[in-house]
């Protein structure tokens, strides 16, 4: 007795068997003609003279000079610099910290600061036609740490965000990070 998987897997074949049969661009009822005969043109009649064979002669033709080879070297690439535009801006000399997946599909970075942060502040991630904004609050275990929560807007690619005071449109710390695929989507091993 087939089992309800086997039974659509081979309704799923027969399906397609039977739509690409319809497909066919093969006219039945017309005939095409299959001409068998040799065509004149193509018969070549044998010869009593020998003819030359064929000798290949070399040629020297002028040869470049090799270039070296330049072999890469390992360089360092440097991350783009967080850009401050704001003045008389809290965040001064604050630098990327952290960044992680929260349940349902959301996400977190984080920046320190050398001195407490003190104002209220919000976070604007991701590209220009699709912005998410982000909450942004200080934990009372460690006041120089700001913390900006928010929907996660895209995986395994570079992400840009900006971090604002309450009521102003000027960044007061911004950069670009890389997002990675979270780790429980692939599983590297099985849990137990």
């Amino acid at each position: 007795m087939p089992t309800p998987f086997l039974k659509k897997a081979l309704n799923i074949y027969l399906t397609s068997i039977l739509i690409m049969g319809g497909c066919s661009s093969i006219n039945p009822d017309r005939e095409i003609p299959l001409v068998v005969s040799p065509s004149p043109s193509r018969i070549i009649p044998p010869t009593s003279t020998v003819q030359p064979i064929p000798q290949v002669t070399a040629t020297i033709s002028p040869t470049e000079s090799p270039t070296p080879r330049v072999m890469p070297s390992l360089t360092e690439t440097e991350e783009p610099t967080p850009t401050k535009t704001l003045e008389n801006n809290e965040l001064e000399g604050a630098e990327f910290y952290n960044y992680g997946f929260l349940d349902d599909w959301r996400f977190f970075v984080s920046i320190r600061t050398p001195k407490p942060v003190v104002g209220q502040y919000y976070a604007l991630i991701g590209e220009k036609y699709r912005l998410k904004e982000y909450k942004c609050e200080v934990f009372p275990v460690n006041l120089n740490r700001l913390v900006c929560s928010g929907e996660l807007t895209r995986i395994d690619d570079w992400i840009e965000y900006a971090i604002y005071p309450v009521g102003s449109d000027q960044p007061a710390f911004q950069g670009r990070i890389s997002v990675p695929f979270p780790y429980d989507i692939y599983p590297m091993s099985k849990p137990e």
